[in-house]
């Protein structure tokens, strides 16, 4: 008995470590800090060429990387968006990024821009495009037109997977971003793209395969799908979270999710019943093994031990007529017993 409690006690300390420890940095994690900061090396490219980009003390989560013009003072609408990088940040630390140059839709002066998906921290460092031609800098457009509908919307919706994994186990599982996003101005949208992460925030999670949109017409909506997959131990509540850029104004969207793992949940009971009836079986084939032998010796005989002959236990001759004084006294008893007769 105490054997199967001290199984039962590793057991549920295996899934805690398991369960609670893998997750504490996505329930800790946060967007990035204001020290975070951005370089690139070498500081002067042509497009096409080749960078490594330097994140440093920036927060675990997804941070989306690229190349803009005009100082990126008009945000998305300055950046070469077909070209954005994004990256997984692990710790505050410094991280690398390779990111080939793409020539922005913009003069210059040029940036490397570094960004959180929901847009709460953005950040640049200059950078020399050899070749691009340099330009004054264009501010954004006044407040009062910023406010101005556009007519275009985003709605995001995570949704089933045809193969959905081992999530109901707690394992892996996967899902399919679903972005709709609806033309409804006067004008096509081009070269929009769509970048998101997934994790227990908005602010932290993995990054998902980005997809690029070249065209959308006016009037069209059309429905971006990004499969991806949640890493396990799979259970609680997620959030989907991300920004299509290109749009007049970058627009941030999320989407929520969750996973219930109710088959762990019985597997749990049903593995300690299994391996505590295994003990049992284990201990009464134990007991019987004893009985048995405990009965076969008490059914065995005990045999008769032979005496010794006297021969044996005498190992040196005696002479009875050591002393010459007893000899008259046998001699006279011998006699005796003649006379007798």
């Amino acid at each position: 008995m105490m054997r199967v409690v001290a199984v039962c006690e590793l057991t549920v300390l295996g899934l805690v470590l398991v369960l609670v420890v893998p997750n504490a940095r996505a329930f800790a994690a946060s967007d990035a800090a204001t020290s975070a900061r951005v370089s690139a090396e070498p500081a002067s490219a042509r497009p096409g060429d080749r960078v490594v980009v330097h994140l440093d003390g920036w927060s675990p989560g997804t941070v989306t990387v690229g190349v803009c013009g005009n100082d990126a003072r008009r945000g998305a609408q300055d950046c070469a968006l077909v070209g954005d990088q994004s990256v997984a940040v692990r710790n505050p630390g410094t991280t690398l990024v390779d990111l080939t140059l793409v020539q922005p839709p913009a003069p210059c002066p040029c940036v490397i821009r570094a960004l959180t998906p929901s847009l709460s921290y953005v950040t640049t460092s200059p950078i020399e495009l050899v070749g691009v031609p340099v330009a004054p800098v264009v501010g954004p457009a006044p407040a009062a037109a910023v406010e101005v509908d556009s007519g275009v919307r985003v709605h995001a919706a995570v949704v089933e997977a045809p193969v959905p994994g081992w999530q109901v186990f707690g394992g892996t599982g996967n899902r399919v971003l679903a972005v709709t996003i609806d033309n409804g101005s006067a004008d096509a949208l081009e070269d929009l793209r769509v970048v998101a992460a997934v994790g227990r925030g908005r602010g932290s999670g993995e990054p998902l395969p980005s997809r690029a949109v070249r065209r959308i017409g006016a009037g069209v909506h059309r429905t971006v799908r990004i499969p991806f997959t949640v890493s396990a131990p799979f259970y609680g509540d997620y959030t989907v979270a991300g920004t299509v850029y290109g749009l007049p104004t970058a627009t941030a969207f999320h989407a929520d999710l969750d996973n219930d793992p109710w088959a762990a949940e019985l597997l749990l009971p049903i593995a300690l019943l299994v391996l505590a009836e295994t003990l049992r079986v284990r201990d009464r084939r134990a007991r019987r093994r004893e009985a048995a032998a405990d009965a076969a010796v008490a059914a065995t005989p005990i045999a008769a031990i032979p005496l010794a002959p006297l021969t044996t236990i005498i190992t040196e001759p005696v002479d009875l007529f050591a002393d010459a004084s007893d000899a008259p006294l046998l001699a006279t008893a011998t006699t005796t017993t003649g006379m007798d007769a």
